[in-house]
């Protein structure tokens, strides 16, 4: 959609409102609107899986529909980033959600008669953030952020500043908006913010207010040192970010440029980055005829001196395609600037472009409104800015950077989706939604080694209730041709797959699996999908360890191949066992020929085995196998302690 500048305006749907009954075309009334739609979410907003958040039916209904899709995205959020509710429960994750409308409220308050038992925890604002806080079980900083629309930029920024200081471990930055009431686009209207045309011409000549847009986006945002030791996808490095506030100006709605441009100059003066990086910045962008000129004159007073006509600053606005998302709106463009660095893309501006407002002298200040998509206009580092403003002067910015070249000019090694640089050829065919490839050091993570052999994977699914697993099965069938594709192409892919599916998925009470090699169909997986079967809680799983007897001289060895986890546990039992004086190695021994082994030895084989079980054990651990009980023989007391 971005890259074909598409504009998602419609006008009202008619479970929302009758526009015909409210829509007049006489400046002077106060009580009609003169717009006719905005940009909205095309699923139901009412519809709400209540049962899995542990919510009742009658405390849904009372609950804002912005509480809702936040949990929802939320949960969604933390699948993709590969993070179980058991993972991050209890952990000190702070949360701070962004939202400026509680029309929900104003619909519920209307009517006394008609209040919900839980009305004041189903719309109050704080409950947007707190909610999260509360499912998950999340232990951090939790707030609620109201700076109209810059509120969700503000959310991101404040998550950034606790995770710097220390005060959270990892950060959830949310920004949400539902267009419900009446009231709210009638208030706005009347003060001449929104758009006739329900369109935002950001940056173009008809400019002439915004359209209302409606979305939830969730941020999970972690310390990049994190995200590469635990095998995360790393998808954009945030550098820098702050926020500020215009102060006096000739009216409380009327931007400050000289505060823009000072906000961005901090941002980048106090993480020590250069401008001339920069490439790419998103703007606020509206399409207001005063608040355009004003905020591209702020980002050229500063990015000027480092670009020229022929090595422009590129700014576009992702309102022009979906709306202006108000308290959401910033969420909403840092995640299509994620995208655009991932896929080395310059995201053109949408249809509503068409001629620039007269007032951007774009040549002077060095800046560039692309209309189709354009590759990267340098190699290297990827550097792109958003900026988001609330229309009381509260302002946010913040910096990116692609992952795959940050990390590789700081020595780091981790998952990423950043592709090579596009051809221009090929831009025309572009596309933010492909996946990209993942690299990484060759090691797996959770013990598991890449393998390239036609080894069976075991493919786990899960889901909240029985009918949950059928619409997994759906989902998943249109998915195995790419799949299958993806498999042919990458000979791990299957290995990141069954991965991705047993360690990073939080397994619920529903569960199915598959068996599948690398050299089978994958068209025809979803035949293979064992049936439904309901998890009756954790098993009670013992171990009982053996002494002496049992050896082997090729014990353990194939295992020392695949499981890194494995060889490290044998690797650290020599290292001790030198500490007390012992003249061998395990490792050693456990490599040595079936003749020249001296496992049958009793100075070797107890203590072969006994490190052996101690290693299966710390294997198991790291796939989240733990018993509960233990029970061990003659030195396996040894192991079982």
């Amino acid at each position: 959609m971005i890259v074909e500048g598409r504009c998602a305006s419609t006008e009202f749907p008619p479970d929302r409102l009758n526009i015909d009954s409210h829509h007049s075309l006489d400046a002077n009334r106060l009580d009609s609107l003169s717009l006719r739609g905005g940009h909205f979410m095309k699923e139901d907003v009412a519809l709400f899986d209540a049962p899995f958040f542990s919510i009742t039916a009658a405390e849904a209904e009372a609950m804002d529909p912005q509480q809702r899709l936040i949990l929802e995205a939320a949960y969604r959020a933390l699948e993709n980033a590969g993070i179980t509710m058991e993972g991050i429960a209890r952990s000190k994750t702070c949360v701070f959600a962004g939202s400026s409308g509680h029309e929900y409220l104003m619909l519920q308050a209307k009517d006394p008669q008609y209040l919900q038992k839980w009305g004041i925890t189903g719309t109050t604002g704080n409950m947007v953030a707190n909610r999260i806080s509360w499912f998950f079980d999340l232990i951090g900083p939790s707030a609620a952020i109201d700076t109209a629309c810059s509120s969700s930029l503000m959310a991101i920024d404040m998550a950034c500043q606790s995770i710097w200081s220390g005060d959270s471990t990892m950060g959830l930055a949310i920004g949400s908006n539902v267009i419900l009431a009446l009231e709210t686009s009638l208030m706005m209207d009347n003060l001449g913010l929104l758009s006739k045309d329900s369109r935002c011409y950001s940056f173009d000549e008809r400019g002439n207010g915004y359209a209302r847009g409606e979305g939830v986006g969730v941020l999970v945002i972690r310390p990049l040192e994190d995200a590469v030791r635990d095998g995360d996808t790393v998808r954009a490095v945030i550098r820098s970010s702050a926020s500020n506030q215009d102060g006096r100006t000739p009216g409380i709605t009327l931007p400050s440029t000289e505060m823009q441009a000072t906000l961005i100059q901090e941002v980048y003066r106090k993480a020590g980055l250069d401008m001339a990086t920069t490439r790419y910045f998103e703007a606020h962008g509206t399409g207001t005829a005063i608040g355009d000129p004003i905020e591209t004159a702020a980002i050229g007073s500063v990015f000027r001196p480092h670009h020229s006509l022929n090595n422009p600053l590129y700014i576009g606005s992702v309102k022009s395609n979906i709306g202006h998302l108000e308290g959401a709106s910033g969420v909403a463009g840092v995640i299509k600037t994620v995208l655009a660095l991932e896929k080395g893309i310059i995201p053109p501006n949408s249809v509503n472009l068409q001629s620039l407002n007269p007032r951007i002298d774009d040549e002077f200040l060095n800046i560039k409104f692309p209309q189709k998509a354009l590759p990267w206009p340098s190699e290297g580092l990827r550097r792109a800015s958003v900026s988001s403003f609330g229309y009381g002067g509260s302002n946010a910015h913040i910096v990116l950077d692609d992952a795959y070249n940050f990390m590789k000019l700081n020595g780091l090694k981790g998952n990423h989706n950043t592709l090579p640089p596009s051809q221009p050829s090929k831009c025309r065919d572009c596309d933010l939604d492909t996946p990209g490839e993942i690299s990484s050091d060759g090691t797996g993570y959770n013990g598991l080694a890449e393998t390239t052999n036609d080894i069976p994977k075991l493919l786990v699914w899960s889901a909240a209730d029985e009918k949950g697993i059928l619409r997994l099965k759906e989902t998943w069938k249109s998915r195995f041709p790419a799949i299958s594709q993806s498999a042919r192409k990458s000979p791990k892919f299957l290995n990141d797959l069954a991965h991705t599916l047993a360690c990073r998925r939080t397994h619920l009470s529903w569960r199915s699996f598959a068996v599948i090699r690398p050299s089978d169909d994958l068209g025809a997986l979803v035949d293979r999908f064992s049936p439904a079967s309901q998890s009756r809680g954790s098993s009670n799983l013992a171990m009982v360890f053996s002494g002496q007897g049992a050896q082997w001289y090729a014990m353990g060895r194939q295992l020392l191949d695949i499981y890194p986890v494995f060889l490290q546990s044998i690797e650290d039992a020599g290292e001790y066992l030198q500490t007390l004086g012992c003249e061998w190695m395990p490792l050693d021994e456990l490599e040595r020929s079936e003749s020249t082994s001296n496992i049958n030895k009793t100075e070797y084989s107890q203590i072969l085995c006994t490190i052996l079980q101690v290693a299966l054990v710390d294997l198991l651990r790291s796939v989240n196998v733990t018993p509960k009980a233990v029970l061990g023989h003659s030195s396996g007391e040894v192991a079982a302690a």
